[in-house]
């Protein structure tokens, strides 16, 4: 058994087409940038079932809803990921994050966002935190795109399995690229880093590299690239993790 579950934690590390494996949720690369379009959505599947050893199913599902209006820009992001072995819950895990943007200037955005996470795998029995901060638009144009963003925020954690729980204070600043290489196919890039404000040997540095590429207006495949690394977590969990995905992306 204890065998099985290992290859069932490779499974999930390799083909998951969950966001939500991360301590650090990448916001910047559920945004969209279209703004003639009040309403916007993007919706993501995954199933997966076989039988060997044992019986293995797994669910995934995504969603992703913007409402822009003049300066004002609402954005909910929502995952859940399922994978079950022989009625065993090998990982279930979901997040939530609502931001709310209102464009100052062509240059400057102010932010606020709130989010609820929970991770079995990374021991995040609940994961709350709200903030605020700016949006700095520093190049714009018809091929490329350049953001830089400063916040602070609060989080409370709670991880059961090792009866621990813990708040933070952190500032969270990004850098996110956007460049469109042809009509249908796009290269994007955010840079995390998130350091305890009290303590800065805690951090969360995240680096998330991916390319999409239009099939029709309303499928899209996309593949990216994510390392993270976190100095403070649960017992037994490791500093660096990283996943590589491919996505097929149903656009609305």
């Amino acid at each position: 058994m204890r065998i099985m579950r290992r290859l069932l934690f490779i499974l999930f590390l390799t083909f998951s087409l969950s966001d939500i494996w991360a301590q650090v949720v990448n916001i910047e690369n559920k945004r969209f940038y279209n703004d003639t379009v009040k309403f916007t959505g993007r919706a993501k599947f995954e199933t997966l079932g076989f039988k060997n050893v044992s019986n293995v199913f797994n669910f995934g599902s995504s969603i992703n809803l913007q409402y822009h209006q003049g300066r004002h820009r609402l954005m909910f992001v929502g995952d859940i990921f399922y994978l079950i072995s022989d009625s065993f819950l090998v990982d279930d895990n979901a997040y939530g994050h609502l931001r709310y943007n209102y464009q100052l200037t062509k240059l400057v955005t102010l932010e606020a966002f709130v989010q609820s996470q929970f991770n079995k795998i990374l021991k995040i029995s609940s994961r709350t935190l709200g903030g605020g901060g700016v949006r700095l638009n520093l190049l714009a144009d018809k091929h490329n795109m350049l953001f830089y963003g400063l916040s602070a925020l609060y989080e409370k954690q709670v991880d059961k399995p090792d009866n621990l729980e813990w708040t933070a204070v952190r500032m969270s600043t990004y850098f996110t690229y956007h460049l469109q290489i042809t009509h249908f196919a796009e290269l994007a890039n955010t840079f995390y880093y998130q350091p305890n404000v009290r303590n800065f040997y805690d951090k969360r540095l995240l680096d998330e590299f991916s390319i999409s590429i239009d099939a029709t207006k309303w499928l899209s495949f996309e593949s990216s690239l994510f390392i993270l690394h976190a100095n403070v977590h649960g017992i037994d969990m490791p500093d660096n993790i990283w996943r590589y995905d491919n996505k097929l992306v149903i656009n609305f």
